[in-house]
């Protein structure tokens, strides 16, 4: 049996505001407690870790500490673009005169893959550098679908040379199980559910990469009373109740919707189904983002 939780690399990935970015900072935060060297990849431009845990520094392309133990990078494509080819030429001066002509930049905006062939170098520098885990910050799901099969893309392309080289180690980084994971992140309402469905069902078929746990961000509790007691309730209370009762009722009917929706994403996937609790702060502290890692990693187990 294999430890998901003793995977280096960790890809999350899904829809904008589904909470992606919170559970990866959560769960780096409860890997440094428990003794691990964890490291945050952005990818792109975006900041998501400052906004995500209060306080944290600027992040750029050297991993910076943004809490206790959890460091954070960003890889921006350009860059990544250049140490690739600075390694290439060995010239870093060239390198850099090559990046800013305007042939090269056209090529690099217009060619498929360039970047992301270049963020796949530097993970790969970043897992030999010792981090553990590495845990990726993946676009939306459907950029991650693009990243994910380009090996595979620049493989039929007859690819050669040090393009080959990383292509390969990349596929079997990615396919590896006991090394990587991608994790799903999608919220209980019917629209992410069914894209997670047809997501996750698309990955299993291309078998690019191994495919780790389906994580459901504010999982509501099961209901303590049921909607034909809240009823019963109705019936029976003073008028004055009403507006209460009505707004149980309400939360009632959610969240059965909600837990349904969620049973039947675990049956028809088939695999681990990890509920996160909502966190109650507007930006949770660092405590509480822990508390929700070590949920996860519980989950995980």
């Amino acid at each position: 049996m294999i430890d998901p939780r003793a995977r280096a690399l960790q890809l999350v990935t899904g829809k904008g505001g589904v909470g992606k970015s919170t559970l990866v900072a959560a769960l780096a935060l409860a890997w440094a407690e428990r003794g691990r060297r964890p490291l945050v990849v952005e990818l792109g431009r975006r900041a998501s870790i400052e906004s995500v845990i209060a306080g944290a520094p600027r992040v750029g392309w050297d991993p910076v500490e943004v809490a206790p133990g959890v460091h954070a990078t960003n890889v921006e494509g350009g860059r990544a673009v250049l140490e690739v080819l600075a390694r290439w030429v060995r010239v870093r001066r060239l390198a850099q005169r090559a990046l800013r002509s305007e042939v090269m930049q056209a090529f690099v905006d217009a060619a498929p893959g360039v970047v992301e062939m270049a963020t796949m170098e530097r993970i790969l520098e970043l897992l030999g550098d010792g981090w553990d885990p590495v845990l990726v910050d993946a676009d939306a799901s459907g950029h991650a679908l693009m990243f994910l099969g380009l090996p595979q893309v620049f493989d039929e392309l007859g690819a050669a040379g040090p393009v080959a080289a990383l292509l390969a180690r990349t596929r079997g980084l990615f396919a590896d199980a006991r090394r990587s994971a991608l994790h799903l992140v999608t919220l209980p309402g019917a629209l992410p559910v069914q894209e997670t469905i047809e997501l996750e069902a698309r990955l299993r078929e291309q078998g690019h990469v191994a495919l780790g746990a389906v994580f459901v961000s504010r999982a509501p509790e099961a209901p303590r009373v049921s909607s034909e007691r809240v009823e019963v309730l109705r019936t029976h209370a003073d008028g004055a109740l009403a507006p209460e009762l009505a707004w149980l009722a309400r939360d009632v009917a959610l969240a059965a919707e909600a837990r349904a929706r969620i049973d039947a994403l675990r049956a028809r996937i088939g695999r681990d189904v990890i509920e996160l609790p909502e966190i109650d702060e507007t930006r949770p502290s660092i405590d509480a983002l822990r508390a929700l890692g070590h949920i996860a990693l519980r989950g995980l187990a």
